[in-house]
């Protein structure tokens, strides 16, 4: 249990990140573990996408770019 306190209090935000791939099973692990996190009235709403190549994560940057300029400007 101290483990898991240890790990809740020292988390960081990631700003920078690898080239490096994740293997299958440890990102299996890890959406199975996000599915657990806490929600509005316990639905757990969770949709997952995974984006194995750059010009698939490129087209994401550019679609959350947009929608948040559109955002910004419609406030």
């Amino acid at each position: 249990m101290d483990s898991l306190h240890e790990f809740l209090r020292t988390r960081r935000s990631v700003r920078a990140f690898t080239d490096q791939p994740i293997g299958e099973e440890t990102l299996n692990r890890i959406l199975e573990t996000a599915c657990f996190a806490p929600s509005a009235y316990n639905h757990q709403p969770w949709r997952f996408a995974v984006l194995s190549g750059l010009p698939a994560r490129q087209r994401l940057a550019r679609a959350l770019a947009d929608d948040l300029r559109a955002d910004l400007q419609a406030a």
